[in-house]
């Protein structure tokens, strides 16, 4: 089925707007739960309710002459387990 445009944009609101203090590169959504997964361009990792309370967060092993980024998030299909990679090889996961 088309939907044209125009209808699509429609259908889509803004509910509200955050701010995070680091420019965020990555981002994924639980597919369970009410928590959204964020990693910032410094290599952190932060972890929010949809009411924006902060879970956790993880700091990378970034320093000011070698940046660590992330470079993958993937939520397990259950939402319990958060595993992220760093362009360093490191890997981690949370529950």
């Amino acid at each position: 089925m088309y939907l044209p445009l125009d209808f699509i944009m429609l259908s889509f609101h803004q509910l509200e707007q955050r701010h995070v203090s680091s420019e965020i590169a990555l981002m994924e959504w639980n597919p369970m739960l009410d928590l959204i997964a964020l990693a910032t361009v410094n290599g952190d990792v932060l972890l929010y309710r949809l009411s924006w309370q902060k879970v956790w967060s993880v700091s990378s092993s970034s320093t000011k002459d070698s940046i660590v980024q992330v470079t993958a998030l993937a939520w397990r299909p259950d939402g319990k387990i958060l595993a992220y990679a760093y362009n360093n090889g490191n890997v981690g996961k949370a529950n």
